[in-house]
């Protein structure tokens, strides 16, 4: 492996990447696929069965309009959090905190994107205990377990392809749990499609994939399952860090406020042009994503021979580029150590450097679900710092490596805005 930190570099990396960029593949889901019979999955894909794949979802996840559509529904779900969390707030016995308050916010994402996948909403963004053996919680179980144990088994020798080892177990126990639900969900929705005698005049992102004629119906349903769990777990925690980072820094807080107070009053729906129309709150999520990165790196496996600070480094080399460095040199970022959203703004003197700061990777194999990504979380962070002040309580929040990063508590305290 060759890790780079220079954008430079970076830059080089990316734009040799060609008609099919390669990644290094994720052998521990591809050992469990194997064994499940399942299909491999788009991020394990290569060559000309990834471009097949990628081709046929591009148009539902990365054209802005097809997303954009998707904003005022999606914008109800984040209203429902924010009132959840004012519920909670107006008992008055729990000093503004919301009791496993990522359990909810995991419940947001998969309710989210369910409207995306699905096509409709699950009802499972609630206060109300959801039964352990609903399919909702269930999901929101598996999914960090999943994550935990998928990183335990790529950092360590692969042990698992020979023996069954304790954390492959409780890794395989996740990965069924997830799929099993997830499939359960989507068969049902499937069985809507089948009843319904005229096609619906919205139509939703599985009823889109369902009429690629290049894709089957088992990679289909992967697509599907891939989302809804990356749903639960990484936009949740993108969420959290924005949370604390605007928690921490309350002058940045009263800016975006200020911002979303002018741009949406209160009660105005959402929709994607509104969320154009705010470079601050865009502002705040580059830099949090600095400070607090939710992928330590982009990584690629090289496809031809480059050269990279000086060194020639040849084709397949597997190349890390490291998103957590870069976010702390001063040399890319003055005052590195320093919240400060302003230096995204178009009128900041700093010139940051175009590949300094890559959330979702770059060029054809960029995060399939970016855009999707991006608008939960505007909405999330536009609705409670719309109704709240954020503030915090204890120590500071540090992160798990979980595949995904993961915030290692959420004492967040919410205040109404009077």
């Amino acid at each position: 492996m060759v890790f780079v930190c220079d954008p430079k570099d970076i830059a080089t990396v990316f734009r040799s990447d060609g008609r099919l960029p390669e990644r290094p593949p994720v052998n521990s889901l591809a050992t469990y696929r194997q064994m499940r019979k399942k299909p491999h999955g788009l991020g394990n894909l290569m060559g000309e069965e990834w471009y097949r794949v990628r081709s046929s979802v591009n148009k539902g996840m990365m054209r802005p309009k097809s997303v954009g559509v998707y904003a005022p529904l999606q914008d109800e779900v984040s209203r429902d959090l924010a009132a959840l969390i004012q519920t909670v707030v107006r008992k008055g016995d729990s000093g503004g905190q919301v009791n496993n308050f990522m359990n909810l916010l995991h419940t947001w994402g998969l309710e989210s994107l369910s409207l995306v996948v699905l096509g409709k909403r699950l009802g499972c963004l609630t206060l109300d205990q959801l039964a352990e053996d609903s399919d909702a919680q269930r999901m929101i179980s598996a999914v960090p377990e999943f994550f935990l144990y998928f990183a335990k088994l790529e950092m360590s020798p692969p042990l698992y392809k020979y023996i069954s080892t304790p954390t492959w177990k409780k890794f395989v126990r996740a990965m069924d749990t997830m799929n099993g639900v997830a499939e359960k969900m989507i068969r049902e929705k499937l069985a809507e499609l089948r009843k319904t005698e005229e096609p619906p005049e919205e139509t939703d992102f599985l009823s889109s994939l369902l009429s690629q004629k290049d894709m089957t119906l088992d990679e289909v349903v992967m697509m599907a399952i891939e989302l809804l769990s990356g749903a639960v777990d990484s936009t949740a925690d993108t969420l959290a860090f924005n949370l604390y980072c605007l928690a921490k820094n309350p002058d940045a807080q009263q800016k975006l406020y200020d911002e979303i107070m002018e741009v949406v009053p209160p009660g105005q729906p959402i929709d994607d042009r509104v969320l154009n129309n705010m470079p601050y709150l865009r502002a705040v999520f580059k830099e949090t994503f600095r400070l607090y990165p939710t992928t330590f790196f982009n990584t690629r496996t090289l496809t031809r021979d480059v050269v990279l600070a000086g060194y020639r480094v040849p084709s397949k080399t597997q190349v890390i580029m490291a998103n957590n460095v870069i976010g702390t040199l001063p040399e890319y970022y003055p005052e590195p150590d320093t919240y400060k959203p302003e230096r995204w703004l178009r009128n900041e003197s700093t010139n940051i450097q175009a590949f300094a700061l890559l959330p979702f990777g770059y060029g054809a194999r960029m995060c399939i679900g970016r855009r999707f990504a991006e608008q939960e979380v505007f909405l999330g962070l536009i609705r409670i710092i719309q109704k709240f002040h954020v503030g915090w309580d204890g120590e500071d929040m540090k992160q798990i490596y979980k595949i995904f990063n993961a915030p290692d508590r959420d004492t967040f305290i919410f205040r109404e805005r009077q």
